[in-house]
Order: structure tokens, then sequence, then C-alpha cells
């Protein structure tokens, strides 16, 4: 189907399309005007069976006026006459419809003749009149007798007058035989039926439908030829002869004329820049010798500096070899340093800070010796965590600072962490206060790693804080989020806002006059950061100058992937 619609040239497809579209418009318009049509005779129908309906309820009303005068002598005797109410209906709707096709009768669910009986139409329409919801007209096009007709049914309410042959009591005889039926005034005493042949206005609709159909068929070929004609006169044949034109040109003949196009519009640009492509393209091949030699030579230059390039990267991989072999060699004596830092020096501070502790329990001592012991343990505390904070670094950068679960209380690492800074804080003269919520629940995690990470943000909170000064420790729980947030404020020197990103990146140490006589390594905060988020939190700061800093971080109560025993970062 798409190689047919691909092989169809441009007028017969446009003209297909047109004629779809009109096509498709036609039938709309049909279907419109049919239902139009419809309506119409409808309409027109119901005009003409309520005005026969008023005129039989004429005649009616003056049989009924006259009904005292019918039966009455001129002596004023009562004298019946056989004419009652289903005799002059019955008579009335022979006059109307005697030379006419139209059916006229009187029916009721109860009738006194059994001729008068309702059939299935005038059923539904007494049962619309009885339901109540005040209907007095039914009507509708349908099919009578095989037939096409438009069927109206009126409702008659009981007047006055009827009551002496309808009305009450119930089961007695009236003047002319029958029992009466009870009914009251303004129920319904029963419907006149017309059906009226619509034989004649359905074969005017149809023949004007004809009729629309037949011209717009004539107007639809008429366009279809004269739009065919145009489009090969405009488009399709200049398109035949630039596809001449493509074809010699493909075949290496680009001294091509085009001096034969007779188009306008689009067509004619086409034309004018195909020839000027032509005029080109015999420019370029006249020219592609020498073109192709200088690209020949360009190409040899380049294969040159290719194979300059490739000696050279020769070079850069055994520079490269030499390089990694220097790398493993250096890490060697990176690993053996940090064996030296973790035996050679760790090991005796750790001894020098018990012989310390060892002292402060001993004899009374004076002053002077209490300050030299203080001032002792407080630099090798510091000098203790600057190695441990080197060799944790060194752990995690090397894949080897895998985690240690374990269900821990945050209380416990407080307590801890509060009476290891001790020394540094009594030093300074700091007050040191912690505090943990009620609500703060035992979490999963690493218990040395995590009380290296609060000693790390304390210690460092203490040592930018002036003698005199105060840290605080507060540990919360997020419910919602399931975080236990850990924060560290100090009354310190602060940080400036564009210093704060850099914080904890690793060796680094703000710049300026007012930390410039801190000593440090530059890894406390980063071996903070890199130990959090193994835990799977997030570490933040606030900090004011002069005002003080708040360091903190967020862990989850169980990190993803986190079970009791050893797990790799």
């Amino acid at each position: 189907m798409g190689e047919r619609l691909r092989r169809l040239r441009i007028g017969t497809l446009f003209v297909l399309v047109l004629l779809s579209v009109i096509l498709v418009a036609l039938v709309c318009y049909v279907a419109f005007s049919s239902q139009q049509h419809s309506q119409q005779a409808e309409s027109q129908l119901l005009a003409q069976a309520q005005a026969f309906t008023k005129e039989m309820d004429a005649v009616w009303q003056f049989f009924d006026v006259n009904q005292d005068t019918i039966n009455y002598d001129e002596e004023g005797n009562f004298e019946f006459k056989g004419l009652y109410c289903s005799i002059v209906g019955k008579g009335v709707g022979a006059i109307f419809s005697a030379g006419s096709d139209y059916t006229v009768r009187y029916t009721n669910v109860e009738v006194r003749n059994k001729f008068d009986r309702p059939d299935e139409f005038e059923s539904a329409a007494l049962a619309a009149f009885a339901d109540g919801s005040g209907t007095t007209e039914y009507y509708e096009m349908t099919v009578y007798e095989g037939k096409p007709v438009f069927r109206y049914v009126s409702a008659i309410p009981l007047k006055k007058s009827c009551l002496q042959c309808h009305g009450e009591p119930k089961g007695e005889l009236d003047i002319t035989g029958y029992p009466k039926e009870g009914l009251k005034e303004g129920d319904l005493a029963g419907a006149i039926s017309i059906i009226i042949p619509a034989g004649s206005y359905i074969e005017d609709q149809q023949q004007t439908l004809f009729v629309t159909v037949c011209f717009f068929a004539i107007l639809i070929a008429l366009i279809a030829v004269t739009m065919f004609a145009v489009i090969s006169r405009v488009v399709t044949k200049p398109l035949e002869k630039l596809a001449l034109a493509a074809t010699d040109m493909s075949d290496g003949k680009l001294d091509v004329s085009l001096d034969s196009i007779r188009a306008q519009g689009e067509i004619g640009d086409l034309t004018m820049r195909f020839a000027s492509m032509a005029r080109q393209l015999e420019e370029a091949y006249t020219g592609l010798e020498e073109k192709v030699a200088d690209k020949t030579e360009e190409i040899q230059h380049a294969n040159k500096i290719l194979e300059q390039q490739r000696k050279q990267l020769e070079l850069s991989n055994e520079l490269l070899q030499q390089a990694n072999k220097q790398l493993v060699i250096d890490n060697q004596y990176k690993d053996d340093f940090l064996a030296v830092m973790s035996h050679e020096l760790r090991t005796p501070l750790t001894a020098i800070l018990t012989f310390i502790e060892v002292l402060e329990h001993e004899r009374p001592k004076s002053a002077k010796e209490k300050d030299a012991l203080r001032e002792l343990k407080s630099n090798t505390v510091v000098l203790l965590n600057m190695i441990n904070d080197t060799l944790e670094m060194a752990a995690i950068q090397s894949g080897h600072g895998g985690l240690v679960v374990d269900e821990i209380d945050l209380m416990d690492i407080v307590n801890y962490v509060h009476d290891s800074v001790s020394s540094l804080a009594n030093r300074k003269n700091i007050a040191v206060r912690s505090s943990v919520d009620r609500n703060v629940p035992i979490i999963m995690g690493d218990w040395e790693r995590l009380r290296h990470v609060l000693e790390n943000l304390l210690t460092n909170a203490i040592k930018f804080t002036d003698e005199g000064g105060e840290v605080d420790i507060s540990v919360s729980f997020d419910e919602q989020g399931e975080m236990v947030i850990v924060r560290v404020r100090d009354s310190g020197i602060g940080i400036k806002s564009e210093d704060l990103p850099r914080v904890f990146e690793r060796f680094t140490q703000i710049e300026n006059s007012t930390t410039r006589g801190y000593n440090g390594s530059g890894l406390g905060l980063s071996v903070v950061k890199e130990i959090v988020e193994m835990h799977g939190g997030s570490v933040f700061v606030k900090s004011e100058p002069g005002v003080g800093s708040e360091f903190g971080f967020s862990i989850p109560v169980v990190a993803e992937g986190c079970e009791r025993g050893n797990i790799d970062e």
C-alpha cells in the first residue's frame, strides 16, 4: 500500500485527497440535512394534528353547549335524542376525515365499544397522560400497517357536562344504559387519536436529497477535472522535466539546460535553484582533481604527524610504566610510614597518657605540677588525635575502612568523649555541657568510629573557643525521617560564610589572622565527613564570625545494608 502511494503522481494524489475530503463533507451534509428534513416534517405534521384537534374540540364544545336544546322540547320536557359524546365524537371524526387518508378515532383505557379499544401506541399515550406528569400530547413518526405515518394522541379532560354519563355514583346506569365510571371533573375522559400518512413528506425529503447529491456529484467531477489539469500543467510537468535533468546529472552530464521549463511560484524557485546547483556542481567537478591532489598531500602530511604522535605515545607509555613502578614503591613507603606512626608513635603516646593519668591520681601535687601534667596531657591528646586522623584517612582511602557494626547507645559515646576531652577543656576553663533527648533510640553503627567523629568535633570546638567559653553537645531524634542528629555548638571565633564550603575538605585550614595561631593537621573534619557518609548520613555546619559555630551530623537509625558485624565501605 505504501509503495503504491509513493508511485502516485502528485496531481492524482491531490485529486484523491480532495475528493475524499469533499465526499466526507457530503456524507456529513446528507446526514445533517436528512435529520433537519425529518424534524421539519415532524413539526409540520404536529402543527396539522394540533390544528385538527382544535377544530374537532370546537365542534365538540358546540355540541356540549347545545346539548339541552337537542334533548328538551319547546315545552321544556326532556326527550333523549340518542346523541351522546361517543356518537358525536365518531361522527365528527368521520366528517373531518372524509375525503382524506387521515384516521381519527376516540379511545380510552376502559371503553364502552370494543372498536374504541386502544392499540399499543395509544395505550402508551394514555399511560403517559395518567402518570401525573401533566402530559397532554403524545406523538411520534412511526410505521402503521406497513406505511410511514405520524401518530398524534391528545388527552380529553372530563368536563362538568359529562358527569351525568361518566360521573358518580360508579356503576349506576346513565341515560344511554351504560354503567357510570365514577369519574370526577378534570379526570382523564379519553383521548383523540389521529393518524396522518407521512409517505409524501418522506418522498419529498428523499427527492431533495437526491437532487442535492446529484448536484454535488457534478460539482465534484468538475472540481476534480479542473484541479487535475491545473496541477498537471503547473506542477507535474515541470517536476518531470526536473527529474529528467537530475537523471542526466547522475549519469555525469552536468551541462543540463532548464530553459524549456515554464514554472511559476515555488516550482519556479526550485527550478532556478536546481539550475544554480548544476552550475556549482560543474564548477566543482572542474577543480576536483586539483582539490584531490591537495587533499592527498594533506593526508600524507597528517599521516606523518600521526606517526610522530604514535612514537610519542609509545614513549609516554614507557614513562607511565616507570611511574607505576615508582607508585608501587611510594605506596610501600606510605604503608611503612603508617606502620611506624601506628606502632612507633601512637603506642608510646598511649603509654604516656596512661602514665600521666597514673601521676594525676598519686600523692597531692602543687599547682605548678598540676598545670604541667594538664599541659602535658592536653598536648599528648592533641598529638594522638592528629595521628589517629591520619591513620583513619589512610585506611579509608586504601579501601580498608570497613565498618564494625553493632548496637550503640549514643549516651555512652557522649559520656566517654566528654570525659576524654575534659583535660583540654579544663586547661582553657571552658564549660562543656551535654544533653541526649529521651526519645533517641539505640542505633546500628561503628562505635569506635562514631566516637572518633564526636571527639574530633568536640576537640575542634574547644580548640577554637577562647578561655572561659562554652561548648554544648546535643543529641536529638527526627522521628519523621528516622534520623539521629548530633550537634556541637561553641562560642568560639566563628568562620566566614565564604570559607564554610571548604571546611570539610582534606588538609584545609582557614588561612586568616584569626585562625593562624591554631595548630592542626587539616584532616579532622574530612575524617568526620568520610565516616558519617559511610554510615549513610550527612554533615552540616553553621557559623558566624565572633559569635561561634555549630558543627553536626545526621545518621539513620539503621543505615541501608547495615547488619551486625563487619561491612565494607
